[in-house]
């Protein structure tokens, strides 16, 4: 799988593509987050997962947001899109567990409507 972080004048964008999408790449997407929030100021994020995976089992999303919530990334906002693939039906009770643990993360399947979601300057949007 490959990462890459890039901060952003108004959010920090991780990009991902692998293959497929399990817990074990989607905590090591976590980690790496956690690790440039604690080296870039605490700010709005984006990210852009490309993989034609099938949906994740909804036990391994437990175990994500477990390692989540012990990263400094609580009340970080999250806009995760998703690419490559249909947005699963069940993302929206997804968020309701992270917003739950105090992870605030919205789904969605187009980027433009993700960086609006995040409060980003039209302007500063690449098309």
């Amino acid at each position: 799988m490959q990462i890459q972080a890039t901060a952003r004048p108004q959010y920090l964008e991780i990009i991902a593509i692998t293959d497929s999408v399990t817990a074990p790449k989607l905590i090591r997407v976590m980690d790496v987050l956690a690790n440039e929030l604690e080296r870039n100021s605490p700010r709005d994020v984006l990210i852009e997962v490309r993989a034609q995976s099938r949906d994740i089992p909804l036990f391994e999303i437990f175990e994500i947001l477990a390692h989540a919530i012990k990263r400094p990334i609580s009340h970080t906002k999250i806009a995760y899109v998703v690419t490559g693939r249909p947005l699963p039906g069940i993302t929206r009770f997804y968020a309701d567990i992270a917003a739950k643990r105090g992870l605030k993360i919205k789904f969605f399947s187009d980027r433009r409507e993700a960086l609006n979601w995040l409060g980003v300057d039209e302007k500063s949007i690449a098309a």
